[in-house]
């Protein structure tokens, strides 16, 4: 009986495992019309258009089971476009 706990246990966590993603957190000040396309992504340092406002900010790390190769700075970025664009973002800083 113990040993059939633990397999199904088991085969529970596997098919959990493949499943797990980024984890984000989204703080919304206001929201806009959704955008579409690429958004331009800015690194620190760079010079910044000076009409721009900030909406909002987006963190993202990985949730604890995320395979490695899902937690990539590429799939990061895509992430981070990806809920910008939802709240109207026209950059990413």
């Amino acid at each position: 009986m113990k040993v059939n706990k633990m397999i199904i246990a088991l085969c529970a966590f596997l098919l959990i495992l493949p499943a797990c993603k980024l984890k984000t957190i989204v703080s919304v000040n206001d929201y806009y019309t959704p955008t579409n396309g690429h958004l331009p992504i800015y690194q620190t340092g760079q010079q910044l258009p000076t009409d721009i406002i900030r909406i909002g900010s987006i963190v993202v790390g990985e949730s604890g089971l995320t395979p490695t190769n899902k937690c990539t700075y590429e799939a990061c970025i895509r992430l981070i476009e990806d809920e910008a664009k939802k709240v109207g973002a026209d950059l990413v800083y």
